[in-house]
């Protein structure tokens, strides 16, 4: 009994390896049939994106300081980034060949291997059914293992030149997506300067009046704590404990940031609105106003840490 369980578990074991063959056979198939079903699409996806790399180039090389018309480009921009985006999701998702004659005589080849593995299938299930003796079972086993290792290797390298070839198509239309896609961030970024200096323009007396009211409280309190998150900047003297709160506006935002200049700190007090960090700041006197220690707490898996910097603040 026990050479017929040899014989029934190696013939269920060359089932299952042409089965999982044929699965990654079925794979390369499909890949190579949505290769040529995208050929048309790609190819007018490709004046696509040439019209729209076009559009975004024109859009950086605007000059216009009129804030309607960046925000008309933003929006625009804004569409760009949408098409832009399923472009490159349909080139993510398919298989990009140039020579598909190649690959289809390639994959008749494997066909043959295939017809070639059910025939020696064919084969040891015959010969197990009439009582053919141990070693010759095992020799066919043994050549069907071959010719498996065989056709598996020819499949991987089938699939690894597919890809290879579809790769160096893609990073060509990758890489003008991502030359797109700057050209639309410098868009988003004039914008936002230009808009932010008409906003200071607008609220230049609100700007002087909150830093007028912070410089004041620290003047008078000399050393105390500040907090600021983004509904308030709240400030309290380690003296007389006296407090004061200030809403967290665009005034309030520009006085800040006015105050500690261009640095770390103040691009985490420019995100404040849309996100709910807490920036804590301790001030003292210092010959030309005051000492800012300034920093964020951050909330961790096991602790809340906290980093800070220092800052003099001038008072004028």
């Amino acid at each position: 009994m026990r050479p017929a369980r040899q014989k029934d578990y190696s013939l269920k074991k060359c089932q299952l390896r042409l089965q999982t063959l044929n699965s990654k056979a079925e794979r390369i198939l499909d890949r190579l049939v949505a290769s040529l079903e995208h050929e048309e699409r790609l190819e007018s996806m490709r004046e696509r994106l040439e019209e729209a790399c076009g559009r975004c180039e024109s859009l950086s090389r605007m000059q216009s300081d009129s804030e309607l018309e960046l925000n008309e480009a933003v929006v625009l921009a804004d569409k760009l980034t949408t098409d832009l985006q399923e472009m490159e999701q349909v080139v993510e998702d398919t298989v990009i060949l140039s020579n598909h004659e190649k690959y289809a005589s390639r994959l008749e080849a494997l066909k043959r291997l295939f017809g070639k593995l059910e025939s020696r299938l064919s084969e040891i299930h015959e010969a197990s059914g009439q009582g053919e003796n141990v070693v010759d079972l095992l020799g066919k086993f043994s050549i069907f293992e071959r010719d498996a290792e065989n056709a598996e290797k020819n499949m991987l390298e089938f699939e690894h030149s597919m890809m290879l070839e579809s790769g160096k198509h893609k990073s060509g239309m990758k890489g003008r997506i991502e030359f797109a896609k700057g050209h639309i961030l410098n868009v988003k970024r004039r914008a936002a300067t230009v808009s932010e200096r008409h906003t200071l323009e607008r609220i230049r007396h609100s700007v002087e009046e909150r830093r007028s009211r912070i410089f004041e409280f620290m003047k008078g309190e000399k050393a105390g704590w500040m907090s600021i998150d983004r509904k308030h900047v709240t400030l309290q003297s380690v003296t007389s404990k006296r407090k004061m709160a200030i809403e967290f506006t665009d005034a309030t935002k520009y006085a800040l940031i006015g105050m500690l200049g261009n640095n770390s700190i103040s691009s985490r007090i420019r995100k404040l609105p849309d996100n709910h960090a807490i920036l804590s700041a301790y001030f003292e006197p210092s010959p030309k106003g005051a000492m800012i220690r300034i920093g964020e707490k951050k909330i961790g898996e096991e602790a809340i840490v906290y980093s800070s910097v220092r800052y003099e603040v001038p008072f004028y």
